[in-house]
Formats: C-alpha cells, structure tokens, sequence
C-alpha cells in the first residue's frame, strides 16, 4: 500500500509544474493575421510567430475549424502559452467578426 502512496505521489508530481503547462502563465492577444506558414503550423500576428499546439481549439466563425483553414487577413483572438522570451504556443486561435476592432489599435 505504501509503495502504491509512494507511486502515485510522483506520477502526480510529474503531471504539475515544472513538468506540466502549469509553469506558463496563459497570455492573450488580438490582431490580424499577417501571414500562415502551415508546414511549420505557425501563423504571424502583430509582427510575432505564434505556433498552434496541435491540439489548440480553433473557431472559425463562431464555428469548429482547423488551422489550415486560417488566412491572412483575418483577424483573429489568440490564447498562448509563452514558453521563451522567442516561442510563444498558441492553445486557442478565435477568429473575430467582420467589423471587429481590435483592441489596443
């Protein structure tokens, strides 16, 4: 039973930080989209490059889309996930209505 407290203890700790996405602090931007590079599943948005987790939920619309269907020119919600002062992971990408205006423009 101890061993089994034990195990269970250190699967956990390897699930929280600094393992874990706990350790990066969730950020979000608005901004259009500058430009696609689907290959590297990156997109541009105010000058930076954004990765899109591969598993990052993308609306489109107000409706479930897919990275690839992401063009420049939108624009767009990103909540991300900045790992270096140079990598920034996007873990949600909303695009926003026509007419929308972006904030902090």
């Amino acid at each position: 039973m101890r061993a089994l407290v034990v195990i269970l203890c250190f699967a956990l700790g390897l699930l929280s930080s600094p393992f874990g996405w706990a350790q990066y602090a969730e950020s979000e931007i608005q901004g259009q989209i500058e430009s696609v590079d689907i290959p590297a599943n990156t997109v541009m948005v105010n000058g930076l490059n954004y990765r899109v987790a591969i598993d990052a939920h993308v609306e489109i619309g107000g409706t479930f889309g897919a990275f690839t269907l992401l063009q420049s020119g939108m624009k767009v919600r990103i909540v991300y996930h900045r790992i270096s002062s140079t990598e920034r992971e996007a873990i949600e990408v909303e695009t926003l209505p026509d007419g929308s205006v972006i904030e902090g423009t």
